[in-house]
């Protein structure tokens, strides 16, 4: 063996190991993230019917558990698998690390669509968000299999180059980065109506929209940006991942959704026992619903921004996550009612019939 071949053979055998370990360690990070917020998780979701915010949730979690349990079984049973498994390990490998992206695009459509309730930029920000599954899903392309390596176990390999690799990583990784900048200029655009930043409660559906929002934003941007200067400015060998940035991203992706579905499911509730404005002064004029569609449950609160015509409708969703709505108008001081709470109280107490003194209806499908 060559000198040559030689450090080659240890570049390889370095580039796995250290694969190896970051995913370890994100792993490791998720599962203790499950863990902490355990709590929080059985108050919010479990103890309610099933919503789409919490099926989005639910979704977002053992999709990456199940990735994590995945990755840690055949990340120390390696060595004893043969090479006849491989193979079959290195696709479904492939395939379960797939689900991940799913809820993540489906999380950004939606959230871009109660912010803006503009149906062509939600659809935009939708596929954006879907071009890194379109793209991992190119690998079958590429004839992805397993192989047995002396020492290292079954390991994955395909049959794509290094430069190919790199387009590839631009395109996912600048699909991504333009959705989080649009989807972000959208939401402070929105909420920054009236420049009433000063007046927003915190722990509010607007804050925490605005708040967590901005914290995603900034976050993956960052880890997105760096994982794609990592990868053009790599001189790594054929068989190494040009960036291991994604071993933390994915994991870190998933805990900021499941934080963000948390704390705007927190919000909803807050917003379901008061029925006062979002702002601190009732008079600071008219008001502007920001609604999510009622089949995602918490995320069909309303959130209201200054800055609209009076007489905007103002949707409220429905306490046990049914899905059942019903709308009011923005009376002439400007705040938002909060009225589901007393319609169902209304109808413990035997009311068949419940009047709010305005024309009711089920929440809008935008």
């Amino acid at each position: 063996m060559s000198s040559d071949e030689a450090a080659a053979l240890v570049d390889y055998y370095s580039s796995h190991q250290t694969n190896s370990y970051c995913a370890l360690a994100s792993a490791v990070l998720f599962f203790y993230e499950c863990v902490i917020t355990f709590t929080d998780e059985v108050n919010l979701f479990w103890s309610q019917k099933l919503t789409g915010a919490s099926a989005l949730f639910f979704l977002n979690r053992w999709a990456i558990i199940l990735y994590g349990v995945f990755t840690l079984i055949t990340g120390f049973t390696s060595n004893t698998i043969s090479p006849e498994v491989c193979p079959r390990i290195a696709k479904a490998d492939l395939v379960i690390g797939l689900l991940q992206y799913f809820p993540w695009a489906v999380f950004s459509g939606l959230r871009a669509l109660g912010v803006t309730r503009n149906w062509p930029f939600s659809v935009f920000i939708l596929m954006l968000s879907f071009v890194p599954f379109a793209i991992n899903l190119s690998a079958f392309h590429f004839h992805p299999t397993g192989m047995v390596v002396p020492e290292l176990g079954c390991v994955y390999t395909e049959d794509m180059s290094e430069q190919t690799a790199k387009i590839l990583t631009i395109v996912s990784r600048v699909s991504l980065i333009t959705a989080d900048v649009l989807l972000g200029l959208a939401t402070w655009y929105k909420l920054s109506a009236g420049h009433k930043f000063g007046r927003m409660k915190a722990g509010t559906f607007a804050y925490t929209l605005l708040m967590d929002g901005t914290i995603y934003f900034i976050a993956l941007s960052l880890l997105n940006t760096l994982h794609l200067v990592l990868t053009l400015l790599s001189f790594g060998t054929q068989h190494e991942n040009v960036s291991v940035v994604t071993d933390f991203t994915e994991p870190l992706t998933g805990v900021l959704v499941s934080r963000f579905l948390m704390d705007l499911q927190s919000a909803n509730r807050r917003a379901l026992n008061t029925d006062s404005s979002l702002y601190d002064s009732p008079g600071d004029g008219p008001l502007e619903s920001i609604v999510f569609e009622r089949v995602v449950g918490s995320l069909a609160s309303t959130i209201s921004v200054p800055g609209e015509d009076e007489g905007e409708s103002v949707h409220g969703s429905d306490p046990d996550g049914s899905g059942s709505g019903t709308a009011v108008h923005a009376g002439s001081e400007g705040e938002t009612l909060v009225v589901e709470e007393v319609r169902r109280r209304s109808l413990r107490s035997g009311d068949s019939e419940w009047d709010a003194g305005e024309p009711g209806g089920g929440v809008g499908k935008y």
